[in-house]
Order: structure tokens, then C-alpha cells, then sequence
């Protein structure tokens, strides 16, 4: 990886749920650790490739590897929200992880 690709500070949300006042739950995002990675628009071919009937992939985030990232999280980068819509580690070597996702509010 280039040195100075990894520029941009990512907070990683994951869902949690606490009991409201009036006996329900509510659902939060909480930041649960912090990763530097770098972040780009998706090509077509990684949008064809990843994307689901109900969720077009819109960027792609690259990052060292961890094991922290699953599907149901979302990562910030100052006011935008990426939704996480699938991880893949590239080359099967735990070097780098591509995070594939998209931008923007809940479905």
C-alpha cells in the first residue's frame, strides 16, 4: 500500500439497544474503535460485482485488515455515513481489508 493512502480517519458505528423511558427499546449508533483508510467511488464493474437487489454499493474503503467490520455496521467520515454492505479481504493474506458500501441514510 502507497505510504499516505491511508489519510482519512473513519469512526466504526455499530447498532446497540437500550431500554427508552417508556418500556420499549431504541436502537443508537455507538462508536465502537476508530480505523484510517482510504476512500473512493466505486467503479461499475465493483458496483455490478457487490451490490444486492436492495442495496447499491456507492464506495469502496480500504483499510489495513481487521476483524471488527461486519455488515450491520457504519463507518463515519465526519458528517457522511457509509453503510457497510459487504468486507472482503482481497489477496487471503490479512494484509488489507476492501470494504464495500453505501453512502447515505437508511433504506
Amino acid at each position: 500500500m502507497r505510504a499516505g493512502r491511508l489519510r482519512h480517519e473513519f469512526a466504526i458505528f455499530a447498532k446497540v439497544e437500550n431500554d427508552d423511558d417508556y418500556g420499549g427499546r431504541e436502537r443508537a449508533d455507538e462508536v465502537r474503535d476508530w480505523i484510517e483508510g482510504d476512500l473512493e467511488v466505486a467503479s461499475a464493474s465493483e458496483v455490478r460485482q457487490y451490490s444486492r437487489n436492495e442495496q447499491v454499493v456507492t464506495h469502496k474503503i480500504t483499510t489495513r485488515w481487521t476483524d471488527t467490520i461486519e455488515s450491520s455496521m457504519t463507518l463515519g467520515f465526519g458528517e457522511r455515513r457509509f453503510y457497510v454492505i459487504t468486507a472482503v479481504n482481497p489477496d487471503s493474506q490479512e494484509r488489507d481489508l476492501v470494504i464495500m458500501a453505501r453512502e447515505g441514510g437508511p433504506l
